[in-house]
Order: C-alpha cells, then sequence, then structure tokens
C-alpha cells in the first residue's frame, strides 16, 4: 500500500460497510459468494485498482486478513450506514471516501472515476435515480463529521435527511446511465431470492457490469 499517494490524495480510501444484520437475507451477507468466491474479494481486487486504501467496516475483520484492505468497526453501535460512514469517515486520513456496500456485486470503475471529478468541493457527491438519493456508490468528505455525529448523538439515522443537510452534489439519472445504461453499479443483494436471480445471471452472462 502506498502510504505516500494515501496521505495526498483527497480520493485515497474506499470504505465498504459490512456490518449489517442481514435479517432479510437470512444469514452474514458478508459471506455471499459468486462462483465459489466470496463477493467481497471481488469487491476489494477491483476498489485496489483505483483506491491505495481500502476500508472495510465490519465486525468481523478476520474475514479480511488474507486481503489488501484495512478494516475497522463501528463506533455508534447498531445505528445502520450512518455509523459505518462515520466510523469510515474518522479512520482514514483521506478528505474523502468512496462508500458502497459488501452486497454490492458490481463495482464500475468508469463510473467511480468521473464521481471523483464531481465531488470536489463538496460535501457529498451522489446519484439521482428514480428520483432518489443512491447513497451507495457515492463519495462522502469529512466535512460532514460534524452533522453526522450531531444526528447519531440524537439517534437519527435517516440518510435522506442527512444528505438533506450537507453541501450535496447530485449525478442525474441520464448521466449515470451514459456510462452504465442499466444502473447496476447500484444493485445491491438484499434477499435470497435477489441473490439467486443475481447468480443465474452470472451463470448466463458472466461476471457482468
Amino acid at each position: 500500500m502506498n502510504e505516500n499517494k494515501r496521505q495526498c490524495d483527497p480520493f485515497a480510501t474506499a470504505a465498504v460497510l459490512a456490518g449489517g444484520k442481514s435479517s432479510r437475507m437470512g444469514f452474514d451477507k458478508q459471506l455471499l459468494e459468486i462462483e465459489r468466491k466470496k463477493l467481497f474479494c471481488y469487491t476489494a481486487e477491483s476498489l485496489n485498482t483505483v483506491f491505495p486504501d481500502v476500508l472495510f467496516v465490519t465486525s468481523s475483520p478476520s474475514f479480511y486478513g488474507s486481503l489488501n484492505v484495512r478494516t475497522c468497526s463501528d463506533i455508534y453501535k447498531d445505528m445502520g450506514p450512518m455509523g459505518g460512514i462515520h466510523s469510515a469517515l474518522i479512520h482514514t486520513e483521506s478528505e474523502y471516501i468512496f462508500l458502497m456496500a459488501c452486497d454490492m456485486p458490481v463495482v464500475d470503475i468508469e463510473y467511480i472515476k468521473y464521481l471523483k471529478t464531481q465531488a470536489l468541493g463538496y460535501d457529498a457527491c451522489v446519484t439521482v435515480n428514480g428520483g432518489r438519493y443512491e447513497p451507495f456508490c457515492a463519495f462522502y468528505s469529512k466535512k460532514v463529521l460534524p452533522v453526522l455525529e450531531r444526528d447519531l448523538s440524537e439517534g437519527k439515522t435517516s440518510l435522506y435527511y442527512f444528505l438533506q443537510s450537507v453541501n450535496l452534489k447530485t449525478i442525474s439519472e441520464d448521466k449515470a446511465r451514459s456510462f452504465n445504461p442499466n444502473l447496476t453499479m447500484f444493485t445491491n443483494l438484499n434477499t435470497q431470492n435477489e441473490y439467486n436471480e443475481y447468480l443465474k445471471k452470472v451463470k448466463i452472462n458472466g461476471y457482468y457490469k
């Protein structure tokens, strides 16, 4: 890991949230596999091509011991993605983190590179899809930490209202589709059925964008 690059690059860190309860899946989503390989291995390998620092926010750090990644745990426990974003920002020296979740099987490198060009100077950079924010496959600045800590200390966990209260850069759905017509970079596998359907697509099309 290039320590000098980590220290000078404002976009050096990618963070993957892997601390959810996975109640809808029925088992720990950190154990999802694609063609007999853990999904988080694919994720780490892809992110390592863009980011010198990859950080998994997890309560199971032993899962990641063989990978070129760091791990940390939530500081505010059981607070959902808001707590994970907070912990990731606390545990990086980068000005920004790129954020995704462990159940997102598609890492769209070209779209990530585009988001980098849009995020600088803003507190967060997210895509609007179907009129709603996509809080993952997005960038967040350390500048949001005071807002996060205020909300978390008050027990507030809504990403929507949090994003409403920061200096937000939004990317249009049309622009996102110019990179990825099916917007697969926002795919997440919440249920066993979604997981099974994704495996069928992989079997037919290969590990796909």
